[in-house]
Parts: C-alpha cells; sequence; structure tokens
C-alpha cells in the first residue's frame, strides 16, 4: 500500500476480518489489548495524530483495561 491510498476501503470487504479505527489515545491501549485477545484477525489502524497531541496524553489505566468492539470512544 501506497501512503496515499486507504488500506480500509480493501479491508471492509474482507469476511471475517475486524477492522479497528481508534479515535483517542485510551481507545488505542483499550481496543489493543481486546485485538491482541480476539480469535478473529484485527487490522489495527491508527491515525498519527494520536501520538503528537497533548490533550491524549493521560495515566496508564493498567494491564486489564480493554474496550470491546463495536463501542465508542472512552471518555
Amino acid at each position: 500500500m501506497y501512503h496515499s491510498q486507504s488500506a480500509n476501503r480493501f479491508s471492509r470487504h474482507c469476511p471475517g476480518l475486524r477492522v479497528v479505527m481508534p479515535s483517542t489515545a485510551l481507545d488505542v491501549a483499550g481496543l489493543l489489548r481486546t485485538a491482541i485477545r480476539c480469535d478473529d484477525p484485527v487490522m489495527f489502524l491508527e491515525h498519527t495524530t494520536l501520538y503528537r497531541q497533548p490533550t491524549t496524553v493521560r495515566e496508564n489505566p493498567g494491564p486489564d483495561f480493554y474496550n470491546p468492539f463495536g463501542q465508542g470512544a472512552a471518555l
């Protein structure tokens, strides 16, 4: 894939593949742990602005924190 193309267009049409797109740093922490525990294949797409936003800095939620698939942003 090239940087100007979007991988999520292709992935939406693959049966059995879960596509995860977190919107906050806390979602990244929770959804990544859920994706690792999932038996299905998961494509984890992060936007690079999550790395540079000072508002996304929060305390570590701990090793048992996770967000189930299909829920919105953790606030």
